[in-house]
């Protein structure tokens, strides 16, 4: 089972490519234009998968610090969107606290 479920995280930076992000209104934005956070991003997963929900969220989370490249952004705007990252991770981590979950 955890191999199973390790696959299925493995999978979630292609299940992620092509999608865009709203960082000010913290969303995933997927390509059928559909607006989720982090977490409604992961539930559909969980239920398709059976993978656990916070380990889905964790690698959300690694997308979104790491694999999420913006295009067109100068350095001064790259900036700006990379510090908005890190609000949105730690609000979502702020999220997860307070909802009883740990990393």
């Amino acid at each position: 089972m955890a191999r199973a479920q390790g696959k299925h995280l493995m999978m979630l930076p292609m299940h992620l490519n092509g999608a865009e992000l709203d960082v000010a209104d913290r969303k995933i934005i997927w390509k059928d234009g559909s607006r989720l956070t982090i977490a409604q991003t992961a539930k559909p997963i969980h239920e398709i998968t059976g993978t656990d929900l916070l380990a889905i969220t964790n690698h959300g989370i690694g997308w979104l610090e790491m694999d999420y490249i913006p295009q067109g952004l100068n350095e001064k705007q790259m900036e700006a969107f990379e510090a908005e990252i890190e609000n949105w991770i730690t609000e979502h981590e702020k999220w997860k606290t307070k909802a009883g979950h740990s990393t």
